[in-house]
């Protein structure tokens, strides 16, 4: 009866109560027995509203029309003995859905409408396999860099329905470009079992979708990685060696050790652009394996002098490579020897946070020679002064300090106001330092995000970076803490997951180049856990120093939202998957009500403020305030509070002790944000009916 009702209000066109109806149609598609017949006329009903929304270019209306088949369509598996039926019903609306007029509409709207770009992206990501098929074709005939990166960037959203047809694509004859894509694709989106298919393209011509080959073998090579990167060192061009190599770090495999070492000695030709920054990977990739073996010829490299008109290394090899014995040694537990490298420069790029031996008596030598910068000054000698200051900064830039680099370019100011050269100069010499200093590997992970940002913006969080490593099935963060940091995943996997009880539910992974941060832009506790699946290799950013460059950088807060919420699609898979996190039922509730902070002892503290709900549930209840200033909402957080309800009967008030376990925003032009607040002892039903009459 409620599929036929249905199918004759979509006829006779009256879609407000056919969207009335969609909570009980979706029910009903679950119930046992349903004829094949009447789950046909549901989703025909069900789409003939999305398909109105869409003629109507009501978006918002229609992705929700849209997200509901898809949530039925996922469901029905578990809670269906009609599931196949409702499968490929749906499966036949999408389609129907999908006509190309609607489809080149709606990629229009998502390409040059920033105003409809993400309700767009969302209807064509979650139309089906036909939407994919089209997103896929016009990857491969767009000539702009900017919309392949956005198309990309929707495939990426489309997910499941697009990797199958992404496996086809990757067999026919198409365009570098294209081959390097779908590559890419597979390498974020994909799973160890498609990677034999893509293997195969580490012989193809160009070597640009070879090096693709390479990082989609990392990403996604499972126990293949170690055999398909022995191979490629061995056989790629000389200009893709030293990324192989560095991927080979990761391996701590003792069969890379006597192909690394005939590299690093061989007298070949080399044809790349750099020998010298190879046989620098090398030594690295060969002091993290440890293997003694490795020491003879790292100890050559070390020893060898670079003679006028004969061959050598030159010294930045030499030091790798004594770094290398030194490392090795320190494994095996021998004691380094001491030896005079005729320098003190560091090997150049993002170590881990060992200190070396440069850093610390810098810290003793840099005090120093500010102190006596600043004895020229007060002897009247400011021009020397001003030249010592800029050769100071500079050499503290190149040993990686830019904090401290930037504290000293203040203080020209200090010895001349207008020392406008000075100045200047010595911003350009930190900037090209900070560039100079971040890995192409990392500048390569995030490119989609660089994209997006100014290069300064992205120098400036790049180096605030706290970095952290993760063996495999080491927990990240866990559901329930108030961790406020910002994730950025720059290698390995990251399981999402949410506990319901004892269970533990598998929501979705993250890979590198995505985002995780749930209490970083909305104040909150994690709902979700994260856990390392691999070894991972991930920058934290605190959410303090963000707030820190509100000023310098006005617009990065927006940006890394925006950002956020292209690369991290774990709300979308909660919501694909049908799995509420809220345990209890919400109704409704609009009522005056007066909140007071407590104390260690559970003791109101002063007045308190009025507010007015918004819902309420046995276990919790939300209610509004206006906070003028939005960094100032975090600090609700955490925060213990009890909650004076107003009700009818012999008692005028409940007290409500709990704690603020959410504060995000409601209407921000007006500073409204809903606080989320969770009772300490849950509500009895009869209770909950009393409150709500």
């Amino acid at each position: 009866t409620l599929a036929a009702t249905a199918e004759q209000l979509a006829a006779t066109g009256q879609w407000q109560r056919l969207t009335r109806l969609l909570p009980a149609l979706e029910q009903g598609l679950y119930f046992l027995g349903v004829s094949e017949e009447a789950v046909r006329q549901t989703a025909q009903a069900i789409g003939s509203l999305g398909g109105h929304h869409l003629s109507q270019h009501q978006y918002n209306r229609a992705h929700e029309v849209v997200h509901l088949l898809q949530r039925i369509a996922a469901r029905a598996p578990q809670q269906s003995e009609n599931s196949q039926q409702i499968q490929d019903a749906i499966a036949d609306v999408l389609k129907q859905l999908s006509s190309l007029p609607m489809l080149e509409h709606l990629l229009d709207r998502y390409l040059h409408s920033e105003a409809h770009r993400e309700v767009a992206g969302k209807l064509l990501a979650e139309l089906g396999a036909h939407s994919a098929q089209f997103q896929l074709q016009q990857l491969m005939s767009n000539d702009s860099s900017f919309e392949r990166r956005r198309l990309l960037e929707l495939i990426r959203q489309t997910g499941n329905p697009a990797l199958s047809i992404l496996l086809e694509q990757l067999n026919r004859d198409s365009p570098w470009y294209v081959l390097r894509n779908i590559i890419r694709l597979l390498g974020e989106m994909g799973n160890p079992d498609m990677f034999p298919q893509v293997r195969s393209f580490i012989n193809y011509p160009d070597a640009r979708v070879q090096r693709e080959v390479i990082n989609t073998a990392v990403r996604i090579g499972g126990e293949d990685t170690s055999d398909f990167l022995l191979h490629a060192l061995l056989h790629v061009p000389d200009s893709l060696k030293s990324k192989v190599v560095t991927h080979v770090a990761s391996a701590y495999d003792e069969r890379f050790v006597r192909p690394l070492t005939d590299l690093l000695e061989s007298t070949k030709p080399f044809q790349g652009k750099n020998r010298g920054d190879l046989q620098i990977a090398i030594c690295k990739t060969l002091g993290v394996i440890g293997s003694k073996r490795a020491t003879t010829s790292l100890g050559r490299v070390a020893e060898s002098k670079n003679i006028l008109g004969l061959g050598g290394y030159p010294d930045e090899v030499r030091q790798a490579a004594a770094s290398a014995l030194a490392q090795i040694r320190e494994k095996a537990g021998v004691q380094p020897e001491v030896e005079d490298t005729g320098g003190d420069e560091p090997v150049p790029g993002r170590e881990a946070p060992a200190t070396s031996s440069l850093q610390q008596p810098a810290a003793t030598g840099t005090l120093t020679e500010e102190e006596q910068i600043f004895n020229l000054v007060a002897q009247g000698q400011r021009d020397l002064a001003k030249r010592r200051l800029v050769e100071l900064i500079g050499a503290t830039a190149r040993t990686g300090d830019f904090r401290e680099a930037e504290r000293l370019r203040e203080r020209i100011y200090e010895i001349d106001p207008m020392a406008l050269a000075e100045i200047i100069r010595t911003g350009e010499v930190i900037e090209q330092e900070k560039k100079g200093a971040i890995p192409e590997e990392d500048l390569s992970i995030w490119a989609r995000l660089i994209d997006r940002l100014s290069s300064e913006e992205f120098q400036t969080i790049y180096h605030e970076f706290r970095e952290r490593r993760f063996k495999p099935e080491e927990t990240i963060v866990s559901q329930g803490d108030r961790n406020d940091e910002l994730f950025f995943i720059n290698q390995g996997s990251v399981k999402v997951s949410h506990m319901t009880g004892p269970r533990e539910l598998f929501i979705t992974t993250l890979s590198r180049g995505q985002l995780a941060g749930e209490n970083f832009f909305t104040p909150s506790v994690w709902t979700v856990s994260l856990t390392s699946l691999t070894p991972s290799r991930i920058f934290a950013l605190p959410q303090a120093t963000l707030s820190a460059w509100q000023e310098q950088f006005p617009a990065l807060r927006s940006k890394l939202h925006e950002f956020y919420t292209t690369s991290n699609n774990i709300h979308a898979m909660l919501d694909k998957k049908g799995l509420e996190r809220r345990r209890d039922q919400r109704f409704k509730l609009a009522r005056k009500i007066q909140v007071q902070p407590i104390n260690a002892l559970d003791n109101p503290i002063g007045k308190g403020f009025r507010s007015e709900t918004t819902d309420i549930s046995v276990g919790g209840l939300a209610f509004l305030i206006r906070i003028s200033k939005q960094e100032n909402a975090r600090l609700l957080l955490g925060r213990r509070m009890q909650v004076l309800l107003p009700v009818a009967g012999p008692n005028p008030y409940l007290h409500l002790k709990g704690l603020v376990i959410a504060v995000q925003p409601f209407q921000i032009l007006e500073n409204d944000f809903s606080v989320h607040f969770k009772f300490d002892q849950a509500m009895e039903q009869d209770e909950l009916q009393t409150v709500l009459g």
